[in-house]
């Protein structure tokens, strides 16, 4: 198998699969972490809402339990739970992550770097967690680390730190065998990162590590163990999916964000920490996503030199969806198109790497990137400078197609980027030009159903639903057969001009060509809901909700459609 198709053939988890590998790699032995209902939810089933909450809540408390969450003394004085904090984290990334899952989905059903995904979200955990670790660490008023490249994040860190305990033990592998009263072949297994000992066997060694080294306490030996063998087999995990000098560098950014934040409070001359346990609190449940804390991340900002790390930070303040988009983008195969379009045709994929079509707009797309700055602008709602560059944007991309006069993915592309820019800047002029470039591309390239649909999804974009059925019913017409591309945005018109039944059929023939496609599965849900068809609103909805849609879903359990239905399926 060559590399091309082991990149198509990859999908990123959802997060129940992702929550099951953890729980498998801390080898927790709970029996709700492990009957039928979560094993069902590892796998990507859908379960209950309740069945869900309580999955989180005990792993939750397995997680304190472990003291991989150690709780400070100040939580008692506040009757603050860390277990629930702690689940309430876990769940909020869980459906950040399947929101990117389903973003990068949206784009196109293949993969080109299945890592650079997983990367993407962990950079920006990386600054989420650096925030809940500062305030968690002023509550329990201890002082951060200096930065450094943690030991747990190298291969076989857990290893290297029990081999430096047993040289500074002054004893052999077979001696501290005989001590911790365990097999010298288990003992060889944990010092060579082979297998991830038990949490008995982790307070067997503990007790006997305190015993052979002087001035050393057997119950912080056991916090220490637990955390690093913890940590180091994730990091192992997490090495196996992009590498492990990726994980160096997570792993390291986490502590200097940690320092630099840290330092940054201590120059507020902030009020003594029983003053401001209320902010702090806020902080660790919600990390990037509290106001507060934005403050903290644009000064980390200025003093950080990492380009790509600056650009990750301020993304944090303006929420992760307009990263999630940049990360999707960037997650797709080279060439092929956003969701479910047809890809240029062969010839003309030919044409445009021979007139250098296709240079053009690789290198225009890569200059199209957010930068920091921009981030910058948006977190502060300054978006004058945001709309030279959409106007800058559209220059270049006409002077593509001036070069090109003969491109179908020329005119295309500043059709579909003129319609974008016309919505946000309300003009209507450049819509009817962008509606109008992506006709001529349609002429140049006859059968291509992304030129032919595009009209119908500008029109769509400004809320203009009949005029967009007419341009949809017009692609139609004009294609050999009805395309994914072509039924969704006609049956998003149609839903949206409550022709329910009909719209229901186009999503239908959709979910049949893509099962997992998210959206389809959502607004299939709600179609079938309105036309009272309880029996497909419920398998559809939970579907979508399984792939990081659940607004139908919330909806639905929250009683939205009840008593709905039309009596036509038209």
């Amino acid at each position: 198998m060559n590399e091309d198709s082991k990149s198509e053939s990859k999908t990123l988890p959802y997060s129940g699969q992702v929550i099951g590998a953890i729980v498998e790699a801390l080898d927790i032995k709970d029996e709700l972490l492990t009957d039928k209902t979560a094993k069902r939810y590892y796998a990507g089933i859908t379960v209950s809402e309740y069945s869900l909450r309580q999955i989180y809540v005990t792993l939750g408390k397995r997680l304190v339990d472990l003291d991989l969450v150690p709780i400070p003394p100040l939580f008692e004085q506040y009757d603050v739970s860390m277990a629930n904090i702690t689940t309430a984290s876990m769940a909020r990334l869980a459906k950040k992550w399947d929101r990117l899952r389903a973003t990068i989905q949206s784009r196109s059903g293949s993969i080109k770097d299945y890592k650079q995904a997983i990367e993407g979200f962990c950079r920006l955990v990386v600054i989420d967690l650096a925030l809940r670790v500062v305030a968690w660490q002023r509550l329990a008023k201890q002082s951060p680390s200096e930065p450094r490249i943690p030991q747990w994040a190298e291969e076989n860190g857990a290893g290297k730190m029990l081999r430096a305990l047993l040289s500074q033990a002054d004893v052999s592998r077979d001696q501290f065998s005989a001590w911790a009263e365990v097999s010298h072949i288990s003992i060889d297994n944990w010092f060579d990162g082979k297998i991830r000992p038990t949490p008995g066997h982790i307070e067997i060694m503990a007790y006997a590590f305190s015993k052979l080294i002087p001035n050393t306490n057997k119950y912080t030996l056991q916090v220490q163990f637990q955390s690093q063998f913890t940590l180091s087999y994730l990091a192992d995990i997490l090495a196996d999916n992009i590498g492990r000098e990726a994980v160096l560098e997570l792993a390291t950014a986490l502590y200097r964000f940690i320092w630099l934040i840290s330092e940054d409070i201590k120059t507020m001359d902030r009020p003594p920490i029983e003053k401001v346990a209320g902010l702090e609190f806020e902080m660790l449940r919600h990390g990037a996503d509290e106001p507060y804390s934005h403050t903290l991340l644009r000064n980390l900002a200025l003093v950080e030199k990492d380009i790509k790390w600056r650009k990750d930070i301020l993304a944090s303040t303006t929420g992760w969806d307009l990263r999630f988009e940049e990360i999707a983008d960037h997650s797709s195969l080279p060439g092929s198109s956003a969701g479910l379009a047809q890809e240029l045709p062969e010839e003309a994929r030919k044409e445009a790497i021979r007139d250098g079509t296709g240079e053009d707009l690789k290198k225009l797309r890569e200059a199209s990137l957010l930068q920091d700055k921009d981030y910058a602008r948006i977190a502060s709602g300054d978006l004058r400078m945001l709309i030279e560059q959409l106007n800058g944007g559209i220059n270049d991309r006409r002077s593509i197609v001036k070069r090109h006069p003969l491109s179908p993915q020329a005119h295309s592309e500043l059709g579909s980027f003129l319609g974008m820019v016309g919505k946000h800047l309300r003009n209507s002029e450049m819509i009817k030009e962008g509606i109008n470039e992506c006709k001529i591309a349609a002429t140049l390239c006859k059968g291509w159903d992304t030129p032919l649909v595009e009209p119908g999804i500008i029109l769509i974009n400004v809320g203009r639903y009949d005029e967009a059925l007419v341009e949809l019913e017009n692609a139609a017409n004009k294609l050999p057969t009805t395309t994914p591309h072509l039924a969704m945005n006609r049956g998003y018109a149609l839903m949206q001009t409550k022709k329910y039944g009909q719209a229901l059929s186009d999503f239908e023939f959709v979910i049949r060509t893509k099962p997992n496609y998210a959206l389809a599965l959502d607004c299939a849900a709600h179609c079938a809901f309105m036309i009272a068809n309880q029996e497909k609103g419920m398998k559809y909805a939970k579907e979508a909700r399984k792939y990081g849609e659940p607004r139908t879903y919330n909806d639905w359990r929250k009683g939205a459609y009840k008593d709905k239905g039309q009596n036509t399926q038209n």
